[in-house]
């Protein structure tokens, strides 16, 4: 019975992207004769997604079953050991509005943060445009936004990439800190946070301009909390930025808060 419900279970790793290291390792196993039941079981992944990630891989003028893909696809490993399976890979990308970063051109993006290399540059070498390549930046982790893209690696004034720095930054001025606090004394009674049998919940919400002044008012708000006796253990502090019409997003901390000096 146990091994019904097992086979019910999807594989680990369905709807997960396909990184290029996985592309990789199936090629290779498809070069070595390994069965098609047996690699999606190595890849933790569906039969019927590793024959569509294999009909994928075939070249772009090729048409073919999705379940015969596999066996085309040996076919040419087989006949040409330099053929580009990649070039299936980067066609299906673009066809779906993208752009496939494979190891070679991710090398070029870091090479060029390192560097300061110009963006002009860096999308006349990997063929991605100002917006692709700034997004890998942030993917890879080597920016936390676009505008540190724009102002370390300069853009096009009338590019695409421009216009989402100024809507960014904009943004960014417009955006608001909410401060709040639970369990301060002195703070507002929140008397629908009463848990049965436990304390009386006390919360306090502000709206503030910037970061300092929500942590000017927090400090306020724990001196008085231990005037009247209280233990910074009893609050907790949820502080959130976020842009006009945000419902969800923007920057949020968590957790106590330090004793104040």
């Amino acid at each position: 019975m146990a091994g019904d419900v097992d086979s019910e279970l999807p594989p680990r790793r369905a709807g997960e992207i396909w990184t290029d290291g996985e592309h990789e390792q199936l090629v290779e196993w498809l070069r070595d004769g390994v069965a098609l039941d047996e690699i999606a079981d190595r890849l933790g992944r569906g039969i019927s997604a590793v024959e569509s990630r294999c009909h994928r891989l075939l070249p772009p003028d090729v048409q073919c079953r999705r379940s015969e893909a596999d066996l085309l696809l040996r076919q040419f490993l087989a006949e040409d050991p330099d053929f580009d399976w990649r070039a299936g890979l980067r066609a299906a990308a673009e066809r779906e509005g993208g752009f496939y970063w494979d190891p070679s051109l991710d090398a070029l993006v870091r090479h060029g943060w390192d560097t300061q290399q110009p963006l002009a540059e860096l999308v006349a070498a990997t063929g991605a445009s100002e917006l692709e390549v700034a997004r890998r930046c942030l993917h890879l982790g080597l920016a936390p936004t676009v505008i540190t893209v724009a102002q370390r690696l300069g853009c096009a004034p009338d590019g695409t990439l421009a216009v989402r720095v100024l809507m960014a930054e904009d943004r960014a001025a417009a955006a608001v800190w909410v401060l709040v606090v639970d369990g301060a004394r002195t703070t507002s009674r929140a008397k629908g946070l009463d848990a049965p049998d436990g304390p009386k919940a006390y919360r306090h919400v502000s709206i503030h301009a910037t970061a300092e002044d929500a942590d000017d008012t927090l400090h306020d708000l724990l001196d008085r909390h231990n005037e009247h006796g209280g233990d910074p253990e009893e609050v907790s502090v949820t502080l959130a930025q976020r842009a006009v019409g945000d419902l969800v997003g923007g920057t949020t901390t968590h957790g106590r808060p330090l004793i104040p000096s």
